[in-house]
């Protein structure tokens, strides 16, 4: 099974090209997470419908990888998301869920 963690965002208006470069597949945040085991791949979708909000999908091998990566770089993790909170106006963790097949 992979863990795969799902966080909502609508980014400032003017802070979108930024947002999107650094949540995006060679942004901050997966540079961040690339030195963690287990880590997959991050998917950065734009909602068609909603042109102002977007989803951010991290797939892990395992919870136990992300809490594992998560505990030895809270630091970093924590400066890492006060950082880009000055690119949105809403951050909402959608949910956590496993994908029943794995995703490499």
């Amino acid at each position: 099974m992979t863990y795969l963690i799902v966080w909502r965002f609508v980014p400032k208006t003017e802070s979108t090209a930024e947002f999107e470069r650094a949540y995006g597949e060679h942004g901050l945040w997966v540079d961040f997470f690339r030195q963690g085991r287990g880590y997959l791949r991050t998917e950065l979708l734009r909602d068609v419908n909603r042109p102002q909000e977007y989803v951010t999908c991290d797939y892990w091998q395992s919870e136990e990888d992300f809490r594992a990566f998560r505990g030895e770089h809270r630091e970093e993790y924590d400066r890492l998301d006060r950082e880009c909170e000055r690119l949105t106006i809403e951050e909402i963790s959608v949910g956590v869920f496993e994908t029943g097949k794995e995703n490499r």
